[in-house]
């Protein structure tokens, strides 16, 4: 899997990606879960597409969707 910028993610679990993307974000949050309720709202500005962050599964299967993450 890879980012949109091609940045590639190694993790075999939503929650070990989620974890990768927080990694490499200049995104300062104190958690996992923060990173992604900040990310899905930029992600939904973005895309004008909503981004659950509900939890890890739901949140890369919505950047899969709207076409910020790629699974190649």
């Amino acid at each position: 899997m890879r980012t949109r910028e091609g940045e590639y993610l190694h993790g075999g679990t939503p929650t070990e990606l989620v974890r990768e993307l927080h990694k490499m974000s200049r995104s300062p949050c104190p958690t996992d879960a923060e990173f992604m309720r900040q990310m899905a709202g930029r992600a939904s500005l973005q895309t004008g597409k909503r981004v659950s962050c509900a939890n890890a599964e739901e949140f890369i299967g919505c950047l899969l969707a709207v076409g910020l993450l790629i699974d190649d």
